[in-house]
């Protein structure tokens, strides 16, 4: 009879063990799921975000965004809000009607995508207040996108040779004068 005791109190300790880790793992799996959930978000605002960039659809950049997005560029904020970064978008792409962006490393880690892209166009319009040349440029960057809970996008660090396109389109530095 102890016998008996010993080997029914060996299962339901046994059994118990099992049940408490298969919670543990739907709860890891949960977790797990979730992220991966919002992981396929934030992916797919960031392809949204770049599609725009390429279409120029002011819309479509608009749905992806908070209002308060705010933009950084080498370290200097260049937009501070969304609809100031669209103003960026439209003026590139007035420069750059054929301007494409492809990205060939998009990383996710944690509620931030990161990018590795490069942007080619023609310099066919005016860039601000500065004619076209017709010359074309290439020019490769980094840009760190950071998400709400939803999946919007909130802020973006975008770092580029801004020098690299302007010297393609013929623009030139001029040595300062020392005296």
């Amino acid at each position: 009879m102890k016998t008996l005791s010993k080997i029914t109190f060996l299962l339901f300790t046994i059994a118990l063990f099992a049940s408490c880790n298969q919670q543990k793992n739907d709860v890891k799996t949960e977790a797990e799921t979730k992220q991966k959930a919002m992981e396929e978000k934030i992916v797919a605002t960031n392809d949204a975000i770049f599609a725009a960039w390429n279409s120029g659809d002011a819309a479509m950049m608009e749905a992806n965004m908070t209002p308060d997005f705010t933009r950084k560029q080498n370290g200097e904020e260049s937009a501070k809000n969304r609809e100031e970064y669209i103003g960026i978008m439209k003026t590139f792409r007035t420069a750059m009607p054929d301007l494409t962006f492809t990205h060939e490393l998009v990383a996710v880690t944690g509620n931030k995508t990161l990018s590795k892209w490069t942007a080619k166009g023609t310099n066919t319009g005016m860039f601000g207040d500065q004619p076209a040349t017709g010359k074309s440029s290439v020019t490769h960057g980094f840009t760190i996108l950071t998400y709400n809970d939803e999946g919007k996008a909130i802020a973006e660090e975008a770092y580029m040779d801004q020098l690299s396109y302007l010297q393609d389109w013929g623009y030139t530095l001029t040595p300062p004068t020392i005296e």
